[in-house]
């Protein structure tokens, strides 16, 4: 311990009353008043001030720093260096209530960090740990538990979001269920039946879901399971409802709550089209051409969703994805609903000229498959005259091949493992095409 800076408890009484009445007056500050009051001590401090009150203003500046990087500017890398810090200092200085909120603190940070890593049981071990350390502070332990109780569905829900962009569904439904459940139970926790704030929260534990089920059906849909369309029931509907139900009457002024809301109206949109979707291209595949939905009237619904997003600025980018991709299948769809009704025409026999041109046009999709642009001869082929299975196999080579280029992008599959990968694709698209 440095020989200038003593426990608090040593000063004498006068200091160590000024330092007592400092800690609980910032105390009821909010985290960007505490640092501005706490910088401002600081350059007001005379020559002849003791070091260790110097000392104590630079601790909880620390202390009050972390929070903010952690909520305003989502750096929970320097939250946790900050909070370290002054976990540290407070242990110097004898502050036993302190060093216990602190801690209780660091361990969320750590724990946010651990979930966002996809280090899901550590997260979740250190987010039990955290309030159990905050049990143990008697006079401000209370408030941080709020602060955690607060963050806690965010920090769930934005580790579930990444999941599930890696393809982990697993673990995306644990961490996006945890975040509907700790949202509602906060909603219940807090706020009064049917107030603002209760409907704000309360709708985003429905939100959270409503979003996971939307990942899921458009993974499913990509990989031609139309039975979870046909079989089972519309949870992004579900989920959507109920959350524009309660957000309809939270907090609009919030920006964040009002991008919620369009992007819930958003996925309900989408959902309600990938459920006709599913249902139309399963009974195509049956055999059953006449219970096709009107995939004119779908297209304007998803252009529709596509301007309800793009009123949610930047964190709609994933919705408008959604809707282009959802668009592509409609067009897949048309192809494939043309490609069943011109079968059953009568065949024509092919003239020496056409067969020449099919036989370049196959030697010039080789080419094109040789020189790596295999999304361009996808493209390509599908809108070409080809068979219903034909028609099939390229739309499901497609969405591999989409599949494949979201992993090489994320890095979630070996150069070896993404080349295998590319191989069988291409494989198959050089079998339809001979």
């Amino acid at each position: 311990m440095s020989q200038d800076i003593l426990p608090v408890q040593q000063l004498n009484p006068e200091d160590q009353k000024s330092v007592y009445d400092l800690i609980d007056t910032f105390f009821e500050y909010e985290p960007n008043v505490a640092v501005k009051g706490l910088q401002e001590m600081y350059h007001q401090l005379g020559p002849d001030a003791h070091p260790t009150v110097r000392f104590v203003l630079e601790s909880f500046w620390s202390f009050f720093q972390s929070q903010l990087e952690f909520t305003q500017a989502g750096n929970i890398g320097k939250s946790i260096e900050l909070l370290t810090q002054a976990r540290s200092n407070f242990e110097q200085l004898g502050l036993q209530e302190n060093w216990n909120i602190a801690n209780g603190l660091l361990l969320y940070y750590m724990a946010v960090n651990d979930i966002r890593q996809q280090n899901i049981s550590a997260g979740l071990a250190k987010l039990q740990e955290a309030k159990e350390a905050l049990q143990k502070a008697d006079k401000f332990g209370s408030q941080y538990q709020t602060f955690i109780d607060h963050f806690e569905p965010e920090s769930f829900y934005i580790g579930g979001v990444q999941a599930m962009m890696q393809y982990d569904y697993s673990n995306g439904d644990i961490l996006i269920e945890k975040a509907s459940e700790s949202s509602k139970a906060l909603a219940k926790k807090y706020y009064e039946n049917g107030s603002i704030q209760y409907n704000t929260f309360y709708g985003l534990g429905h939100a959270y879901k409503a979003l996971y089920h939307l990942f899921y059906s458009m993974n499913e849909f990509n990989k031609f399971n139309f039975d979870l369309f046909v079989f089972g029931d519309n949870e992004t509907k579900i989920e959507s409802e109920q959350a524009i139900t309660f957000l309809s009457e939270g907090d609009l002024s919030n920006i964040n709550i009002y991008n919620s809301l369009f992007l819930c109206k958003t996925a309900l949109f989408l959902s309600e089209v990938l459920a006709k979707l599913g249902i139309s291209t399963y009974n195509l595949l049956k055999g059953d051409d006449d219970e096709i939905a009107d995939l004119k009237l779908l297209k304007q619904v998803v252009r529709n969703a596509k301007k309800m997003a793009s009123k949610s600025g930047p964190s709609a980018i994933v919705y408008v994805r959604f809707c282009d991709q959802t668009e592509e299948q409609i067009y897949n769809l048309e192809r494939l609903v043309a490609s069943k009704v011109k079968s059953k025409d009568v065949t024509v026999i092919k003239e020496p000229a056409e067969v020449v041109a099919s036989e370049a046009q196959k030697a010039g999709f080789i080419e094109m498959i040789g020189q790596g642009k295999v999304e361009k001869a996808l493209s390509l082929l599908i809108k070409n005259e080809k068979s219903p299975e034909e028609l099939k196999d390229l739309i499901l080579l497609s969405s591999q091949w989409q599949d494949v280029r979201h992993k090489e992008n994320l890095n979630l599959s070996t150069p070896e493992q993404l080349g295998v990968m590319k191989s069988k694709i291409i494989e198959g698209i050089l079998n339809i095409v001979n």
